[in-house]
């Protein structure tokens, strides 16, 4: 760190030490629940998603189906129709987050028309076939032709910075259809608005990342429009017309199952083994107080070691191979050993033919799970494809699954080391 050089009195330069005021041992201060729960209290009072809303009115009262109800499995369509009682509280989190959202859209809103980029007329879209309504976020303004305004329909999404970077696929189904839905709009007809293609603005919320917006141009897609209008028609048709629920399209610890509000009730009867406590056992003898000091540190040092060792054979490795690669040899003779350039055979199975010829030769259920581990160690992609496409209700699944704990050492970093 430099220092500051000032004259003296005499002419003689003089040093001034820097002086930093130094963070305390010991702070005067505790955790304030009081402070944090009324907090909390206001976004529970202030919501529409508090338990009261979902018990005594939830989405029964809606009578269609809503875009948003792209990104949401069929069952809890079905359920925010018919059984909206069923659901759980929201958590305090997730009530924060809704609000963060909320401000995050209404902060970008203001900026984009604050310089005339953006208008936010209207809002409300429909498909008249289907029924299905939503509210696109703004319009952002490309031109004028004939005698009409050209604008892009905008979505705002706040994600975390990993999330950020990329199109989610729900997103760019949400503002496609909002393509399609704006020629049925009577605010957009009737103010000479055309809509010529779709416009993401993604907010990095953790602002972990360089960058704290990416955004993406979308071209109309009508080929997925479709597809997405298909699906709508399904849902309306099969679910909510006639009532009807689906198989399990997810497994139990998916990140769709972990966040869904009707989780509980959904997996009602189907026992989901937990994970069990870790407790002392009193029939397994204590090894000697002194053994196991010596052992905690040979083993941080073994570790360390292993780590160390790891990436120097990763560089040897990278030399030998080179130049075998160069030299056309297979094997290096070391005083009294070989080291050998091998090949491994490694097969991989077509299992989607495999699995789709395995369900014509075998109907039954668990007949067909047998035969399948038998030939193979299934993918997991495959069953949890298996289960989307409903040859399997996730239920039943997670019955034949066979779980066991392994108990593993791990190293933790003390706080302040």
């Amino acid at each position: 760190m430099s220092t500051e050089i000032i004259k003296h009195k005499i002419g003689q330069p003089i040093e001034i030490k820097p002086k930093v005021l130094k963070s305390q041992t010991e702070l005067k201060a505790v955790p304030d629940a009081e402070l944090r729960d009324l907090i909390l209290q206001t976004y529970r009072s202030e919501s529409r998603h508090g338990h009261e809303v979902i018990s005594e009115k939830g989405d029964a009262g809606r009578k269609n189906l809503w875009v948003t109800d792209l990104r949401r499995c069929p069952r809890e369509v079905y359920y925010k129709f018919y059984e909206p009682s069923k659901a759980r509280e929201y958590t305090e989190k997730g009530l924060v987050i809704f609000a963060d959202g909320k401000l995050h859209h209404k902060d970008l809103q203001w900026r984009l028309e604050h310089v005339r980029l953006a208008d936010h007329p209207g809002g409300y879209l429909k498909d008249p076939e289907l029924g299905v309504t939503g509210y696109y976020d703004d319009l952002v303004f490309v031109g004028n032709e004939d005698d009409f305004k050209v604008y892009d329909i905008l979505e705002i999404k706040t994600k975390l910075s990993g999330a950020a970077t990329s199109i989610d696929q729900a997103d760019y189904d949400q503002d496609q259809y909002y393509q399609y839905m704006a020629q049925f709009s009577d605010w957009l007809n009737g103010h000479r608005i055309r809509i010529r293609g779709g416009r993401l603005a993604y907010k990095d919320k953790s602002h972990m990342s360089d960058e704290v917006y990416f955004c993406y141009r979308l071209e109309r897609d009508d080929a997925r429009i479709a597809e997405i209008r298909n699906y709508f028609r399904w849902l309306k048709e099969e679910i909510v017309d006639k009532k009807q629920i689906p198989s399990r399209p997810y497994e139990y610890e998916s990140t769709e199952c972990t966040y869904c509000l009707f989780r509980d009730f959904c997996w009602q009867g189907i026992v989901i083994p937990s994970k069990p406590a870790f407790i002392a056992d009193e029939s397994t003898e204590p090894p000697e107080q002194e053994l196991v000091d010596s052992m905690a540190s040979h083993y941080l040092k073994m570790r360390e070691a292993k780590v160390e060792a790891e990436t120097e054979m990763k560089k040897a490795e990278a030399v030998l191979m080179k130049y075998f690669k160069a030299t056309g040899q297979g094997s290096l003779a070391v005083a009294d050993k070989q080291i050998m350039r091998s090949l491994t055979k490694h097969t991989e199975l077509d299992g989607e033919f495999l699995f789709a010829e395995l369900s014509k030769q075998t109907k039954n259920l668990r007949q067909l799970l047998n035969l399948w581990k038998a030939l193979t160690a299934p993918k997991a992609s495959l069953v949890q494809q298996a289960i989307k496409d409903g040859k399997i209700d996730a239920g039943l699944f997670e019955q034949a699954k066979h779980i066991s704990w392994i108990e593993l050492l791990r190293v933790k970093k003390n706080k302040g080391e």
